[in-house]
């Protein structure tokens, strides 16, 4: 079951952008067309909104839009960066269990915080459209699965997981099981779940 839409988020986020007297600036401008693309996204869906739509909302014409991006997905992705920010690091101490115990409690309080719902339904129309799901992985998951393959990778050379460790599969199976419950019970965590990943596959 997938959560509810944050159409109150969302709503205030195109309000703020929008409510602004006099010409905005470029980068004003930009943050208006994508707080509009969001409001859709959540509003409308993936496929219902559309480029000439998310201009009319943020009061911007069609042509400056394509000025900046080529189509609707880069738009989304965009929007999605922007807001949502993707925030949780990954950091090496040495300690695998301790390192990933921090970034799945970051993944947690991200995904708890007034932005998760966004992420969450985001999550549901990339598994409608491939597309959408590849210019996300290309922009934003490439890099953060390959910091995890290398915190994974640097334990098993120091002996702290075993040798035959699967190294992609053990890599992604936290932030997996922490976005799979998320979605599952409807926008709530565990409050222990990032401690019971870790020690299930960590310690």
């Amino acid at each position: 079951m997938t959560p509810s839409a944050p159409a109150e988020m969302s709503t205030v986020a195109l309000d703020a952008g929008l409510a602004r007297g006099g010409r905005p600036r470029s980068k004003e401008r930009e943050r208006e067309i994508l707080a509009a693309a969001l409001h859709a996204l959540v509003t409308e869906g993936f496929d219902a909104m559309t480029i000439e739509g998310v201009a009319a909302a943020a009061g911007a014409g069609k042509a400056t839009v394509y000025r900046r991006w080529h189509n609707k997905i880069d738009l989304v992705i965009d929007a999605i960066g922007e807001q949502v920010a993707l925030r949780a690091e990954i950091v090496d101490t040495g300690d695998i269990g301790a390192d990933m115990r921090s970034y799945l409690r970051q993944l947690q309080r991200d995904l708890l915080g007034p932005n998760g719902a966004l992420l969450a339904t985001f999550m549901a129309e990339r598994l409608r459209h491939p597309a959408l799901a590849e210019a996300f992985e290309a922009q934003y998951a490439s890099e953060k699965r390959a910091c995890l393959r290398k915190l994974v990778r640097r334990a098993v050379e120091r002996g702290a997981l075993p040798a035959d460790t699967d190294i992609d599969l053990l890599a992604g199976v936290g932030p997996a099981l922490m976005v799979y419950e998320f979605v599952q019970r409807g926008g709530r965590l565990p409050r222990d779940l990032p401690d019971r990943i870790v020690r299930q596959f960590f310690e």
